[in-house]
């Protein structure tokens, strides 16, 4: 995700930091949409890359959104 975001924005890895990770920290985040598809026809109606793309616009275009959101953190 760091990688694709990167690339999304122009930047380089140059900005990625590896800090010492959290007691008890997931490793893999994996979700089955098989259910959801099945049970309920459900589908994403845009392609991840793009929905990726437009979110990352998004706030590039509304710096005060970041400016304002809280410290990351217990």
């Amino acid at each position: 995700m760091v990688h694709k975001i990167l690339e999304a924005t122009g930047q380089t890895e140059r900005l990625i930091q590896f800090v010492t990770d959290r007691p008890g920290h997931d490793r893999r985040y994996a979700l089955d949409t098989r259910r959801i598809r099945t049970e309920l026809g459900w589908a994403p109606q845009v392609p991840f890359d793009t929905a990726l793309a437009r979110t990352l616009r998004w706030y590039l275009d509304h710096p005060e959104r970041l400016a304002a959101a809280p410290p990351a953190g217990p």
